[in-house]
């Protein structure tokens, strides 16, 4: 047996224990990347799972907080909307009370005076007037009522309110003038007295005012 055949006995074991321990270690390697590869894979959908939930949950919840948040802001509009529309209907109202109880009480003072001539009975005349100037002391009452509620409603819509509260004071003072004189004097308001035209006048400005503060508030609804 030459040197190269002993060597070659002798070499054989140790290169394969070298190659199945190579082969092993390969194979080591191999799984434990696959496992390493495997338990990234998992963790990283899991991650990407409780990601997803957690996102998902937090889209609900923002979904929900602006349906709520909408909801609110509806309702709010919805408040704002009946307010004002309760607002336009208390002008309305106001405005209309308001003309009423003029045209009442001008209504008081032609009524007593052509009921009551100063030919009838002293008596009788001093028991109809009494009677007549407390009803007229009742609406200017009323008047001063109503005169108030449209100022509180309408205060600080600048420039137009205070257009309407001269009308108001310009109506006001015509009216009570009148209804004293000529339920002093027992005479009958006459539509063609400077003071009846004033009147009127007083009356339609006031109507065109209110007028155009309600259309600018419907315009602006």
């Amino acid at each position: 047996m030459n040197i190269l055949q002993f060597l070659g006995f002798t070499l054989a074991p140790s290169l394969t224990l070298g190659l199945v321990v190579f082969m092993v270690r390969n194979w080591f390697l191999e799984r434990l990347k696959n496992s390493i590869k495997h338990e990234y894979d998992m963790s990283l959908e899991s991650f990407k799972s409780d990601l997803k939930i957690e996102n998902d949950k937090e889209l609900e919840e923002i979904k929900a907080l602006l349906k709520k948040q909408t909801d609110a802001n509806l309702e709010d509009y919805r408040f704002k909307i009946e307010i004002r529309k309760k607002w336009l209907n208390d002008v309305r109202e106001a405005s209309i009370e308001y003309l009423l109880i003029v045209r009442g009480q001008i209504n008081l003072v032609q009524t007593f005076v052509i009921a009551n001539p100063s030919t009838n009975n002293s008596t009788m005349i001093d028991e109809n007037y009494k009677k007549s100037l407390e009803k007229i002391s009742n609406t200017t009452v009323d008047l001063g009522s109503v005169t108030f509620k449209l100022e509180t409603l309408i205060v600080g819509l600048e420039p137009i309110a205070t257009e309407i509260f001269k009308n108001m004071k310009e109506i006001n003072d015509l009216v009570g003038t009148m209804s004293i004189n000529h339920h002093t004097k027992r005479q009958p308001i006459l539509p063609n007295t400077k003071e009846y035209i004033d009147l009127q006048e007083s009356i339609n400005k006031f109507k065109n005012n209110v007028m155009n503060l309600l259309k600018e508030k419907t315009e602006n609804f």
